[in-house]
C-alpha cells in the first residue's frame, strides 16, 4: 500500500519509489509463511491422529456389534432348542430344567 502512495506522491514508478514497499511486502510474506507452514504441519499431524483414533473406534464398534449379533443369534437358536427340551429360554447357558 505504501508503494502505491509513494508512486502517487512522486508521480513515477521507479525502483527507488516502489522498492521499499516491495521489501516490506516480502518481509511480511516471509513472516506469514513462517507462521503458516508450522500451522499446516501441526494441523496435518492432529488430523492424522484423529483419523487413526476414529478408525480404531470404528473397528471396535464393528467388532462389538458383531459379537453382540453373533451372541444373540447363538442364544436365540440355543434358547429355542433348550426350551423345546424343557430348558430355560432366557438364559440357556445357566443350566437346564
Amino acid at each position: 500500500m505504501a508503494s502505491f502512495l509513494s508512486m502517487g506522491a512522486a508521480g513515477s514508478a521507479s525502483l527507488f519509489v516502489v522498492g521499499p514497499g516491495i521489501a516490506v511486502a516480502l518481509i511480511t510474506t516471509i513472516f506469514g509463511l513462517g507462521a503458516a507452514i508450522p500451522a499446516v504441519v501441526g494441523y496435518n499431524y492432529i488430523q492424522k491422529a484423529i483419523r487413526s483414533k476414529e478408525d480404531e473406534i470404528t473397528s471396535f464398534a464393528l467388532r462389538f456389534r458383531n459379537r453382540i449379533v453373533e451372541r444373540s443369534y447363538v442364544e436365540l437358536h440355543e434358547g429355542a432348542a433348550g426350551f423345546a427340551r424343557g430348558g430355560d429360554l432366557v438364559s440357556p447357558t445357566l443350566g437346564s430344567k
